[in-house]
């Protein structure tokens, strides 16, 4: 009979070592899958400089690392990262704005819970903070979820070298019409 795993989190993380953890663990899930090309990680890790200020969670399975999000948080959608990927979308919303982002769910743990706590947690989160949407820049299949759950379709991110097999969407959340993740 098999027993249930032990999940822990989600919880804020801010040592250098577990985020260092979490950098490998975004690369190695991305490259081992196929979806980013052989050169995007040449270190083993993906991490930007927006990785400094960002709030990181994470989320363990039996004391492994298996789970990992970004977040952080915009008065404005212009004053977003990368504000101009928005421009070809019509997206125009109030602020605060939610930007989660480098979700990754470890394989080997999927089909457990961890995406829909880490959304449930997420958009409590970013309520309490004050924002009124979150807007994510995800993969085609979990659009398609999120869509199900009640989120809107604004357009498709612009191509990405590192992931040249992947299309990216954006999806956005208003925080006054969503209920739950």
């Amino acid at each position: 009979m098999a027993t249930e795993p032990v999940v822990t989190g989600p919880t804020l993380v801010t040592d250098p070592e577990t985020l260092d953890a979490i950098y490998q663990l975004r690369a190695r899930i991305w490259t081992e899958s196929g979806a980013a090309h052989p050169d995007a990680f040449p270190d083993g890790r993906w991490t930007d400089d927006w990785d400094a200020v960002a709030r990181h969670e994470a989320m363990w399975v039996d004391g492994e690392l298996a789970a990992s999000i970004r977040y952080t948080q915009w008065p404005a959608i212009h004053e977003m990262p990368n504000a101009e990927y928005f421009s070809h979308s019509c997206v125009d919303v109030q602020g605060p704005i939610g930007l989660p982002e480098r979700l990754v769910v470890d394989p080997r743990h999927r089909r457990i819970g961890l995406y829909r706590t880490f959304a449930d947690h997420l958009l409590h989160f970013a309520r309490a903070q004050g924002a009124t949407h979150v807007l994510m820049e995800c993969t085609e299949p979990v659009a398609a979820l999120l869509i199900k759950r009640g989120r809107r379709l604004v357009g498709e991110a612009p191509f990405d070298p590192r992931f040249p097999t992947t299309r990216f969407q954006w999806v956005l959340s208003d925080l006054g019409e969503v209920q739950g993740g």
